[in-house]
């Protein structure tokens, strides 16, 4: 086993593990999840992995598995505990629709780097509510999920054997923002 294979498998247990601290969180009442963001996160973390896969990654590929089957698990319990509402406002449908679209691109151009590229900026998106929320209150997302989540990305960055842009965009920009997500979660702790 080489080492970025290491870096990839420690990243994809990594990035699993802050759902049983998310869940444990929502179920105490701390932490309430945006539900469509979770939803979008599961089904557009399901199109990473797989246009990645698609792309050429392997190393790399656990961490987006490990969000996708951790996000559907959050996004199921987000349907009792969670803020916002369940039917789906403007920017849900666009998030929605731009990754149905993204299955479509890649059929019709056989093009899994475009369903990539179009997925990671639905990710973006889907991801605005909860980085909005972690900024404006960041009280009720759990420190230790996001914590993990940084750490998991971080040690991505380290599995990417090759490179490229299709096998190194999504690990550059999932740790970025998850880096900036967890600062805003962390940020009143360190003022002074």
């Amino acid at each position: 086993m080489t080492s970025y294979a290491l870096f990839g498998i420690v990243a994809g247990i990594l990035s699993f593990l802050p759902c049983p601290f998310y869940i444990r969180s929502i179920l105490k009442g701390k932490t309430r999840p945006d539900r469509v963001t979770w939803w979008i996160l599961a089904l557009v973390s399901g199109m990473i992995a797989a246009s990645s896969w698609a792309s050429g990654a392997r190393e790399t590929l656990w961490l987006p598995i490990g969000y996708a089957l951790s996000f559907f698990i959050i996004a199921v319990f987000s349907v009792k505990y969670g803020d916002g509402p369940i039917q789906l406002h403007l920017l849900d449908r666009v998030c929605l629709s731009l990754a149905i679209f993204s299955i479509i691109v890649w059929w019709a151009f056989n093009s899994p780097l475009i369903a990539l590229c179009m997925n990671i900026v639905v990710d973006f998106i889907g991801l605005i509510p909860t980085a909005h929320k972690a900024y404006v209150r960041p009280w009720t997302e759990d420190r230790t999920a996001w914590i993990i989540a940084v750490t998991a990305s971080f040690l991505n960055l380290f599995a990417i054997s090759e490179w490229t842009f299709a096998i190194s965009a999504y690990p550059i920009y999932v740790f970025i923002f998850n880096a900036l997500i967890t600062y805003f979660i962390l940020r009143r702790r360190f003022q002074w």
